[in-house]
């Protein structure tokens, strides 16, 4: 009887052991997920040195600036890719939404529009 019970409790410390290493490798040294880091680097492979946050919705956002622009990407903690945001100057915008933003009360709406 005795030699079942310190099997049992090998087999337990070995699994308490094995999932102990399993969740730490889910996660990586500066609190991002693995699977968060592995879905930003395959949608911008050339974007290696992010600044990371979490949202008030527990989503991670990457700021990264790509061309000389500042964009951020949000992605849920299993790694799904939300969404990809950056600013556009108003200047940049064609003329045509420009003029449609002129004559709309958008611009109410838009509080760093310098129209």
């Amino acid at each position: 009887m005795g030699f079942t019970i310190k099997r049992s409790i090998k087999h337990l410390v070995l699994i308490f052991c094995i999932c102990a290493v399993s969740c730490t490798a889910q996660e990586s040294k500066n609190g991002i997920p693995e699977v968060v880091l592995r879905t930003f680097e395959q949608k911008y492979p050339k974007e290696n040195s992010p600044e990371w946050e979490v949202d008030a919705n527990g989503n991670f956002e990457a700021h990264f600036k790509k061309d000389g622009e500042k964009y951020r990407a949000d992605f849920t903690p299993a790694g799904q890719w939300i969404e990809t945001e950056n600013s556009i100057k108003y200047d940049d915008l064609p003329e045509a939404v420009q003029d449609a933003i002129k004559m709309s009360s958008i611009k109410m709406i838009l509080p760093k529009l310098n129209v």
